[in-house]
């Protein structure tokens, strides 16, 4: 992991003085802009937008129906499983297409970007449902974000959320906000 100014060498991608989970505080101009930036990215994320959260449940329906989540403590861990796997994928894509949107890319660095989602993606049906819901949130994004780069007719959902992030100038603030798995 390089090493980026400001950012504590004990602890890859926090800022110094924070603990794990907590949100850094920004410099006051830095900031505004991002909160402006997350807010708009907020509406994207919404649940009740086409690609919100309730578009698709990760496999809890079907752990559930194989027997592995039968309880609120099964259920947390799946829950972390998920997030420690395609979740940190979904993550890690995310964030080089927001560093990506934030500097011109061909449409083959976007159409590589995708495809290294597809070999990092085993299951069918979690590549089926990304995609799905990165054409659903590129259609409403393109409503929003005027300057959308050519990411493909069927993205993957953390692409197309990485470019939407970086394009509402979200590639700064990046780095702000730890989440403790």
């Amino acid at each position: 992991v390089a090493h980026r100014p400001g950012l504590s060498q004990d602890a890859p991608g926090r800022l110094p003085g924070t603990a794990s989970g907590q949100v850094a505080t920004p410099p006051p101009a830095t900031r505004a802009t991002a909160d402006a930036a997350l807010s708009r990215l907020l509406v994207l994320a919404d649940s009740r937008a086409p690609t919100g959260g309730h578009a698709h449940s990760g496999g809890v329906e079907q752990a559930i129906a194989r027997g592995l989540v039968t309880d609120t403590g099964s259920l947390l861990w799946f829950i972390r499983r998920r997030l420690a796997t395609s979740g940190l994928l979904a993550a890690a894509v995310a964030a080089r297409a927001c560093a990506s949107a934030a500097r011109p890319a061909s449409a083959s660095a976007w159409a590589d970007l995708d495809g290294a989602v597809d070999v990092r993606t085993p299951s069918q049906a979690l590549r089926d449902a990304s995609r799905a819901q990165g054409r659903g949130l590129l259609r409403l994004s393109r409503r929003l974000v005027t300057d959308l780069p050519d990411l493909g007719r069927r993205p993957h959902h953390p692409v197309v959320l990485g470019a939407v992030a970086g394009l509402l100038g979200l590639a700064e603030a990046a780095g702000f906000i730890t989440i403790d798995l």
